[in-house]
């Protein structure tokens, strides 16, 4: 995924996360929606090497890529609690909903 988006807006250089990125850990394409009418802009969260706390990655991508190097996997929602709360803490932890209302 990396490689497709060198060239984007928004790209993650792999030569630069050799060591840092968790080859065998779970990785979660956050968000993704359609950037430039080209392709998609997509927020990751990456597992690292010996942290529990993800890095968050912004990689512009081609429409086929997301399809073709991701798996979807279904979620127990029930332990979510409630999502606009958990998707209001995310932001406002990162300050970025100053003067927004959700």
């Amino acid at each position: 995924m990396a490689e497709d988006s060198m060239g984007r807006d928004r790209f993650c250089n792999p030569i630069g996360l050799e060591g840092v990125i968790d080859k065998e850990g779970v990785h979660l394409l956050a968000m993704k929606f359609v950037h430039n009418d080209i392709e998609w802009r997509t927020l990751w969260f990456v597992k690292t090497v010996g942290k529990m706390r993800p890095l968050e990655i912004w990689m512009d991508v081609a429409f086929d890529s997301i399809y073709s190097l991701t798996k979807e996997v279904n979620v127990d929602e029930s332990n979510l609690g409630d999502i606009d709360d958990n998707v209001s803490k995310y932001y406002t932890e990162r300050g970025m909903l100053e003067g927004v209302t959700i």
